[in-house]
């Protein structure tokens, strides 16, 4: 089976083309241009255009060609800061492990998950085993309070309160005023925890990474509730606090 044949939306493959040219060009291309390049009708090439510029991604020049418009540049902006924010988070993130034995992560708000960016592990013993690439959900409890402590009360309690909020354990807080609560107490303290609400056996404590003075991820420490009493959780909390400010000041 060839691609072309997997492809279930083509004008979808078709608008990334025009994207492609026009980001590439060294002068805004025409929608005649466009449309030999791609080897499409004039009439589907003006649509897609068309879309492409109600919703912002494409602009017309004073020449009549198409270039980049905000929305597509505002895109690959927060991209290229949020991998910014994963190149200047290591460095912390190994400190921080190293100082608390602690498994460290670093991870980026997409969506309706956070997804897990960068890993530190201390040198000691067992450790609760996390790896880049993984996905969890986005409320889950510490890291998804720890972003929504950094949001809009009005935006946040839309949040909270248009989520199912999951039961991970026996212990999950799953009313939406209970949760709002606890991140109204994460919000005095700077950090969120979670008490082996996520995994039986497992506390964890994360405060949010701030863009542009939003919220777009989480630094987070992970360990055994058996070595993690109020005390290390308190410490660490109060660490991860400055190394994200400190991140996001760099990141500016």
């Amino acid at each position: 089976m060839d691609e072309s044949s997997r492809i279930k939306a083509p004008a979808v493959k078709r608008a990334a083309g025009i994207m492609k040219i026009v980001a590439s060009a060294t002068a805004p291309p025409t929608m005649s241009e466009i449309s030999r390049a791609l080897s499409l009708g004039k009439s589907t090439t003006h649509n897609i255009l068309h879309t492409l510029e109600a919703v912002g991604w494409i602009d017309r020049s004073e020449s009549g060609g198409y270039m980049p418009g905000a929305s597509f540049l505002n895109l690959l902006h927060l991209q290229s800061g949020r991998q910014e924010l994963v190149e200047l988070s290591k460095p912390f993130l190994e400190e921080l492990s190293s100082e608390f034995d602690l498994s460290v992560c670093m991870g980026t708000w997409e969506g309706n998950e956070v997804l897990i960016r960068a890993v530190a592990r201390g040198a000691g013993g067992m450790k609760v085993s996390v790896e880049p690439g993984l996905a969890l959900p986005f409320m889950t409890p510490a890291v998804g309070r720890a972003i929504l402590l950094a949001v809009d009360p009005e935006r946040r309690e839309a949040l909270v309160n248009g989520a199912k909020l999951p039961s991970f354990t026996e212990r999950s807080i799953t009313d939406s005023g209970e949760y709002l609560k606890e991140i109204a107490l994460a919000e005095e303290r700077g950090y969120a925890v979670d008490d082996e609400e996520y995994l039986r056996g497992v506390r964890a404590v994360a405060a949010p990474l701030i863009l542009d003075g939003a919220p777009v991820g989480a630094l987070w420490a992970v360990g055994f509730s058996l070595s993690m009493d109020d005390l290390r959780v308190g410490s660490a909390g109060e660490a991860l606090v400055r190394a994200t400010s400190l991140i996001s000041r760099l990141a500016r």
